[in-house]
């Protein structure tokens, strides 16, 4: 756990959100990208230019045979962004 500037407590995650309907046009997000700020100690929304930053890291699209054919193909892209 690490102290955020207004002395809460917070656990460190990395979350990851698959999809097959991920692509990297800003007008078109399936995902609702959120990012914590520390100073004021709030999350924002960030617009679709922001989010596209965050592919591939947090945002992973899926190529739904792939991820059907080959039974590690989640636990590798987890590794790959980890």
């Amino acid at each position: 756990t690490t102290t955020d500037n207004n002395g809460r407590q917070r656990r460190k995650y990395h979350h990851i959100f698959f999809d097959d309907n991920i692509h990297n046009i800003p007008s078109d997000g399936i995902v609702a990208v959120r990012s914590y700020d520390a100073v004021e100690g709030v999350f924002r929304s960030l617009d679709g230019e922001e989010s596209l930053c965050h592919h591939g890291k947090h945002m992973i699209r899926v190529p739904t045979v792939s991820a059907i054919l080959e039974e590690d193909w989640f636990i590798r892209q987890i590794s790959l962004v980890l």
